[in-house]
């Protein structure tokens, strides 16, 4: 966090290369906005790819509702400085971040037909997405969201269709796994694990 804060008050970025993903990601993590905002400068303005692909999966990391919220407005927005072939994996981290998952599902849920629209299916991982922001499925209430998507996109999920299908069968398989097992562990747990 030392060469992080040296970085934001010199203007100097002394990070090795291969930690800053990690770097970047945990400021963010632990940071408020305006850590985010400093990354998002930088973003903005960055000309290395691989840089850039840092500086976007450390903006994913953050765990505030609203900076997730603002962030996937910025995506989409006419004047985005997230490229058209960046935006999917941008989603993709946003939904292996579990602060983040929920309501960037709800976003793209909300918001299919936009971005459908704007992105089509040429370079952009519908599949990916898909499978990135169910991956953790495990209720009924998440199953009926999934089917109604499903049954709402038909037309519009392209190579999605088969990644929907698959995430269907296994939300089913999750939600049996915790009917089965979820009160057994939880039991085990509670007599194993010794209260502070």
């Amino acid at each position: 966090m030392t060469q992080f804060n040296q970085w934001k008050t010199t203007g100097n970025n002394n990070i090795t290369a291969n930690l800053r993903t990690s770097v970047y990601c945990n400021a963010l993590r632990f940071g408020g906005s305006e850590i985010w905002d400093f990354l998002w400068g930088k973003y903005q303005v960055e000309s290395n790819s691989q840089e850039k692909a840092k500086l976007e999966y450390g903006l994913s990391c953050t765990r505030s509702p609203w900076v997730v919220r603002r962030f996937l407005d910025f995506i989409v927005a006419n004047d985005s400085a997230v490229r058209k072939q960046d935006a999917s994996s941008v989603f993709q981290d946003l939904c292996y971040n579990e602060y983040a998952r929920d309501i960037t599902w709800d976003f793209l849920r909300g918001n299919w037909d936009f971005i459908y629209g704007v992105y089509g299916t040429g370079f952009f991982s519908f599949s990916g997405i898909i499978s990135s922001c169910t991956s953790h499925f495990s209720t009924q209430f998440e199953l009926q969201e999934l089917e109604a998507f499903k049954a709402e996109n038909a037309g519009q999920l392209g190579s999605g269709v088969s990644s929907v299908d698959q995430a269907l069968e296994k939300t089913k398989t999750n939600i049996q796994w915790r009917a089965d097992y979820e009160d057994i562990v939880f039991a085990w747990l509670s007599d194993k694990v010794v209260s502070p």
